[in-house]
């Protein structure tokens, strides 16, 4: 079960997500997502996930920015996406950005106004529906 991070991008409502650095890792597999509320993520994350930072239960530096980056490369996530706005992370590090370019991470901006919910939702669905569409393929090929 898994869409491209292109694919995600291209999803209906998903329109004002920008991607923002990366574009070399825009064909890695989005396996599921995963929305950091810790200060570290390696420990909660598997791999192929595209992790959503708000800021809003932990502040969020350039540093630990950088960190989470760092941490999911490791990790083997598909991409990060960052909420901006007024109210936590007004803009995105220019050295998150050059990061994320050296190492193939896909980095998008979400406006905060952008509903969280919204952008789960579609991409669970997109994902679920990717994967009964793959089921099917097996069970006719059976």
């Amino acid at each position: 079960m898994s869409l491209t991070v292109s694919e995600i991008l291209a999803l209906e409502g998903l329109s004002a997500m920008r991607l923002r650095a990366g574009k070399q890792g825009l064909q890695l597999a989005v396996r599921w997502y995963y929305v950091a509320e810790n200060e570290n993520i390696a420990e909660w994350i598997m791999g192929g996930e595209l992790v959503f930072i708000t800021g809003i239960n932990h502040p969020r530096d350039e540093e630990n920015l950088i960190h989470l980056l760092m941490e999911g490369k490791q990790r083997g996530i598909a991409g990060m996406v960052i909420l901006t706005g007024d109210a936590y992370i007004q803009a995105i590090p220019p050295r998150l950005i050059a990061l994320a370019d050296e190492l193939g991470i896909p980095l998008i901006e979400q406006p905060y106004l952008l509903k969280m919910v919204i952008v789960t939702e579609r991409i669970g669905t997109a994902l679920v529906r990717s994967e009964n569409a793959l089921q099917s393929q097996r069970d006719i090929l059976l």
